[in-house]
Formats: structure tokens, sequence, C-alpha cells
């Protein structure tokens, strides 16, 4: 594995790019037993910590597109660990929630979550904490300045 720096002249946005792209390799080497995806992962955590998430709450959440999400959402469907219930006050959009199995899977890549962060942080610097404060607080920036959408 080479060390040379990376092409400086790339930017930010490429470098966060390529560091997320070699964490989340790792993520999912390590959730493989599990049978899921780092993206269905995201889903079921979400859901253990806030269930009856409609599909586009969901998705806001874990940052992802409704379309992808409900692709996503599937084969947990199909496997028994996350189901759609109909909310009493919106017809058009469904409750989504773990059944007790998806709880059971969700515990088990919490756990398994928290040991990865820290390995992370040993891995990558003593200032790993202070690095994952400054990202939430640019995607809450992000997300805040992004320009309205039309429609």
């Amino acid at each position: 594995m080479s060390t040379s720096p990376t092409h400086p002249e790339l930017g930010a946005g490429w470098l966060l790019g390529a560091v997320h792209r070699h964490i989340r390799s790792r993520w999912a080497e390590r959730i493989r037993a599990y049978d899921v995806t780092p993206p269905q992962a995201a889903a079921l955590r979400a859901l253990a910590s806030a269930p009856g998430l409609s599909l586009r709450e969901l998705a806001r959440q874990i940052e992802a597109e409704p379309i992808n999400l409900s692709r996503t959402l599937e084969p947990l469907e199909e496997r028994g660990l996350v189901c759609r219930e109909p909310r009493p006050n919106d017809r058009r959009a469904h409750a989504l929630v773990l059944t007790p199995r998806g709880l059971d899977l969700a515990a088990s890549l919490t756990a398994a979550a928290a040991e990865f962060e820290h390995e992370l942080a040993t891995l990558l610097d003593p200032g790993f904490d202070q690095t994952v404060a400054w990202l939430h607080r640019a995607l809450a920036t992000l997300r805040t300045s992004e320009p309205s959408q039309p429609g």
C-alpha cells in the first residue's frame, strides 16, 4: 500500500470521497457476516432508534434518495426484518418498523458499529472524535445551506 501523498489539486471533496470509499469498504467487509449492505445497516440502525419513520423521513435521516432506499429495503422486508404499517394520519405514507428479528439485527449492527468506530479512532488519529464532530457540523451546515428545490 502506497503512503505517498495524494494529489492536493484534486481538492477536499475528492479527498473526503476517497476516505469515505475506504471506510465504507472496510465497514462492508465487517458486516458481511450479517448479510446486509452498508445502506441496509444504516436503515436498520436508524429505524431501531426512530421507529415508524416514513420512507421519505428515513431517506432524509440517512442521506439517501427515496427511490434508492426503497430498493435497499425490499430485501430486508423479504427477510422479515422490516415491515410497512399504515399510518392512521396519512394514507399515502407507511410507517417503517423493525420486526423482532430486525431489532435483534439492528442491535448487533449497532454493537459492530461502535467497535468499528473505536478501531477507526485508534487507526486514524487521537483527534478522531473532533474530526467526527466537525463532520457532523459540516453536514448540518450543508443541509441548511442547500438551495431550494423547485416544486
